[in-house]
């Protein structure tokens, strides 16, 4: 299905290649502005969508809460963007990329008190993967010696 209407068409003028740029950014304009208007539609923005007949809002309110493929893209989404919204914050106060166990022990720590865990699993598990990750080095750190050693000999 195309909606981009014939009587638009600037082949004649410009060539194909400008057709297809101006193509593909209407395409992307009108893709956002249906997304945004189903997330109005969803967050019960009345007021912005009183033009859409209310049988419509009416099955599309009954497959949001219904299907659960819909239900488990939704809370991926919100839970990546929390995600990325983390990422940036640790990024901004290192002025670096975070390590895996600085966003672990920052995604679980308390707001009031960053050097205390909220749950007693987060302590475990970053106090588990702590030692392992030491003792990998040390046991690193200890080949490169033994290495070292037997070349000099």
């Amino acid at each position: 299905m195309t909606i981009w209407p014939d009587s638009l068409s600037v082949k004649n003028l410009y060539g194909t290649r400008l057709n297809l740029t101006i193509k593909k950014i209407f395409d992307h304009q009108m893709a956002r502005q249906l997304q945004h208007m189903l997330e109005d539609i969803r967050k019960h923005r009345d007021y912005l969508t009183i033009w859409l007949h209310p049988n419509i809002k009416k099955s599309l309110y009954v497959h949001w809460e219904t299907d659960e493929g819909f239900k488990y893209h939704r809370l991926t989404n919100k839970a990546n963007r929390a995600w990325l919204g983390r990422q940036n914050i640790l990024f901004k106060s290192l002025d670096r990329d975070a390590t895996i166990a600085e966003t672990f022990k920052y995604t679980h720590t308390l707001e009031e008190n960053k050097e205390r865990f909220a749950y007693q699993w987060a302590t475990n598990h970053y106090e588990r993967s702590c030692t392992e990750r030491l003792e990998a080095a040390t046991q690193q750190s200890q080949r490169t010696d033994d290495d070292g050693n037997n070349s000099a000999a």
